[in-house]
């Protein structure tokens, strides 16, 4: 039985109540290498910026089926028009959050863990936010 979560470097500490025992609990990400034929495990790689005002912008120097999209840290300047949108390649428009979010002006960290199964990632920003883009790109 648990009786603690703690954060530890981002990864948590379980302890049993009763033996004092520690787990340590790690998010990893993966993939199999077919032409090592074994897994890999990594973390979330590498990060793009998206500067206020693009339209589909491609995350990576291509982007391609398979890259990983961990999360978005969004920074909100201007309230009235913060729209971010995400596609995955040539799909639709997924809204991430609309022009006056909630929250007002500031900073939006939105954790995705998501596999492109089109031609990779594209962000949108309206002319009051910025974007950085955090995973794995092509």
């Amino acid at each position: 039985m648990a009786s603690e979560m703690r954060p530890i470097n981002r990864a948590l500490m379980d302890r049993d109540s009763v033996t004092g025992d520690a787990t340590l609990i790690v998010k990893l990400q993966g993939g199999v290498d077919a032409k090592n034929d074994m897994l890999q495990v990594f973390g979330p790689g590498e990060y793009e910026t998206v500067a206020a005002s693009q339209t589909d912008q491609v995350l990576g120097s291509t982007g391609a089926a398979g890259d990983y999209l961990d999360k978005l840290v969004i920074t909100v300047g201007t309230a009235a028009s913060a729209a971010v949108s995400i596609k995955d390649g040539t799909g639709a428009a997924i809204p991430i959050i609309p022009n006056s979010p909630g929250g007002g002006v500031g900073v939006y960290v939105v954790p995705l863990g998501i596999k492109s199964a089109d031609a990779g990632w594209k962000v949108t920003t309206g002319a009051g936010s910025t974007v950085v883009a955090v995973g794995l790109f092509t």
